[in-house]
């Protein structure tokens, strides 16, 4: 209270009333204890790397902006006035009654798997109109899918089918969400409830927006569907071109070739070879699509080809002839199941491998530990594993930086 009055002064010195109440206000904004949830723990710790439990307030905050995105409502107050969310059973039934009672807590949980598979991107990829000209028809149809489609699998997955996971219908889903454009755009048949029947496409990475962000402005990108199923489905580390010294830019447009057959120089050039020779495999699974997600048969005149050879040490390595029977055996992958549930706990915990080095690994291993007891039907589930990262004691606990 003292800071902020001396502010007021300092603002009113050369000013009017309005100009002190001007710089208290600017100063509140701009306050760390305004930005960020401090937490102070209940006990203290010794040294750096050490844990401190989280006091009961803290839990609630946490609980809170994990589930709804917000502060902590009247009942999650008073549970931790009660001390009661140092109970990890506690902490999961006010899970669970956050999502029930909060409709903000859909769209918070929608937003995790759009950023897991960066649909979100979508809002700002833009397309040359001259090589596609109806996209901007189509842009705010497929942003409006993938919220759709999501909200749909998680909801349907909680009210009628508790044997199929959450993960599984993301990927192999026969049906999407959406109006007339995007049931001309995919071919589909009209369903109840706004539902499409699609005839072949599978699943949400077969949508247009995981494709066309996933694209260049003027074509498709097999290196870049490549690097996100490696990196966001499996957990396949990929290292950043310029990591090897390599300035990364795509093969010259050339109206004689396809676009599969330009990058298949990466095949022929040692230096590329290592990494693309996977990468591009995964990627040219998706060649039967261009860089707006629209279904296509030739190219330049030749016909595409989406077949390839997955081999990656993976439970999903085979051969497939298109993206749509590659997302089927994502769908059923052990490999993907495990690496979906890592990026379910980045994301509730916000911590990063990449950032937090080895000790964030090692939380993240322990949490993989723990989700492993699931029971097999809910280890792909989006709740289920918040409910398991919420009642292990990573959740309950911090370490000191």
């Amino acid at each position: 209270y003292d800071e902020l009055l001396e502010v007021y002064r300092e603002g009113t010195q050369a000013g009017a009333y309005e100009d002190g109440i001007q710089l208290v206000i600017s100063a509140l904004l701009q306050a760390p204890s305004f930005l960020y949830l401090t937490e102070l723990g209940v006990s203290e710790a010794a040294e750096h790397g050490d844990s401190v439990q989280r006091s009961d307030y803290e839990l609630a905050s946490e609980l809170s902006y994990l589930m709804t995105g917000g502060p902590p409502d009247q009942k999650l107050l008073e549970a931790a006035a009660a001390g009661v969310l140092q109970l990890p059973a506690f902490r999961r039934s006010e899970l669970r009654r956050l999502r029930a009672e909060h409709p903000e807590s859909r769209d918070h949980l929608v937003r995790l798997v759009r950023e897991w598979l960066q649909l979100d991107v979508i809002e700002n990829t833009a397309k040359d109109p001259g090589v596609y000209p109806t996209y901007e028809l189509y842009w705010r149809p497929l942003i409006d899918e993938s919220h759709q489609f999501i909200a749909a699998v998680l909801d349907e997955r909680e009210r009628n089918t508790p044997r199929t996971s959450d993960l599984s219908t993301l990927l192999a889903a026969d049906w999407t969400v959406g109006g007339k454009l995007l049931q001309e755009l995919y071919s589909a048949e009209q369903l109840p409830a706004g539902k499409l029947k699609l005839a072949s496409r599978r699943g949400i990475l077969n949508q247009g927006a995981f494709l066309s962000v996933q694209a260049h402005a003027r074509t498709s990108a097999p290196v870049l569907r490549g690097a996100v199923i490696a990196r966001r489905l499996a957990c396949i580390p990929v290292l950043p071109p310029g990591t090897a010294g390599v300035i990364a830019l795509p093969p010259p447009p050339d109206p004689q070739l396809t676009t599969r057959e330009r990058f298949e120089i990466h095949a022929v050039n040692p230096t590329c070879a290592d990494c693309h020779d996977k990468l591009d495999d995964l990627g040219f699974t998706f060649e039967q699509y261009d860089g707006m997600g629209a279904l296509r048969d030739n190219e330049n005149g030749k016909p595409i080809d989406s077949h390839a050879q997955i081999a990656m040490g993976t439970d999903f390595d085979g051969s497939y002839p298109n993206s749509n029977a590659l997302a089927e055996a994502l769908a059923t992958s052990t490999t993907v199941l495990e690496c979906f549930a890592r990026h379910m706990f980045r994301a509730g915990s916000a911590r990063s491998v990449d950032s937090g080095g080895a000790q964030t690994a090692l939380s993240e291993d322990a949490f993989i530990a723990h989700w492993r007891r699931l029971p097999d039907a809910a280890r792909g589930n989006l709740m289920d594993i918040l409910s398991a990262y919420v009642e292990s004691p990573l959740f309950a606990e911090r370490r000191t930086l």
